[in-house]
């Protein structure tokens, strides 16, 4: 804790959990926190919040932490850990951004693993296919798109591998059954700590598909 606030040892010896919050409003809302914990005798629970260290700089911490109790059970303080969750923090903003991201797309994204299950969704492909995120997370390519198979799959994630990347036009299924064209831009992905995955952006063609029968049609007509 000490080495974490930036503090000689034992420097915290006596400091208040609000004590330690970066501005007068945090410490204001964490002392009164605290005091209705007290008074309610409420079971102890993790405080995230932010920390300035002695050199200025400030951090996210969280502080688990439990009740000091004396001999006639009274509470007489508290004892607490502190945890740097700043780089915690930092990754779940981003990842909420990039997701923020990927659901503000029209195209369908799908992230599939090598057994072609489905990993990630963005919002898109849960309102084209009918699905709900946690239900798509639950099925694989093959439930999605009839032209492919368990048994050939390992050679098309190998063809991938080998390309890193391409596209190419197939079809999908929604929950109601309904089948419709689309264009796949399909690319491997290394991620470090990861697996290998296929990250793909799915277009809709239908509409394209309509006008080029049509085309197709008024040639004929010619």
């Amino acid at each position: 804790n000490d080495r974490l606030a930036g503090v000689e040892p034992g420097g915290l010896a006596g400091t208040r959990i609000w004590d330690l919050a970066d501005t007068p409003h945090a410490r204001s809302t964490a002392e009164q926190l605290f005091a209705r914990m007290i008074a309610q005798r409420l079971p102890p629970a993790p405080y995230m919040g932010r920390l300035r260290r002695a050199d200025g700089s400030v951090i996210d911490v969280q502080i688990d932490w439990n009740y000091r109790l004396g001999g006639d059970g009274a509470i007489t303080g508290f004892a607490g850990v502190l945890s740097d969750i700043t780089e915690r923090l930092r990754t779940e903003r981003e990842l909420a951004l990039s997701q923020f991201a990927l659901d503000a797309s029209s195209d369908t994204i799908l992230r599939v693993d090598r057994s072609g299950h489905i990993i990630g969704v963005n919002r898109s492909a849960c309102e084209r296919l009918g699905y709900t995120r946690d239900e798509l997370r639950a099925m694989t390519v093959f439930d999605l798109n009839p032209e492919r198979h368990a048994d050939d799959w390992a050679a098309r994630w190998g063809t991938l591998r080998q390309m890193r990347g391409r596209a190419f036009e197939s079809m999908h299924r929604t929950r109601a059954g309904e089948l419709f064209p689309v264009e796949i831009s399909a690319t491997m992905l290394e991620l470090p700590g990861q697996e290998e995955q296929i990250f793909s952006f799915v277009r809709d063609i239908s509409a394209r598909r309509l006008t080029e029968d049509a085309l197709r049609a008024a040639r004929q007509r010619e």
